[in-house]
């Protein structure tokens, strides 16, 4: 499994953990839907400020 997969799947499953739709969360760490959805793919590999942003978005 890549990176960006795992990456993925973490960031996807702690959304779930937080009940946050797509769009709460991309809004919280002031993301498109679009590209946070390419993100949980593992389509999109993310910076690591955006790494940071969805980690603040999610604390």
């Amino acid at each position: 499994m890549s990176i960006a997969i795992g990456f993925g799947r973490a960031v996807k499953q702690l959304r779930g953990e937080y009940r946050y739709s797509q769009e709460v969360l991309a809004d919280r760490a002031s993301l498109n839907r679009t590209y946070l959805g390419e993100i949980e793919r593992g389509v999109a590999v993310p910076s690591l400020a955006t790494i940071a942003k969805i980690a603040q978005a999610l604390a």
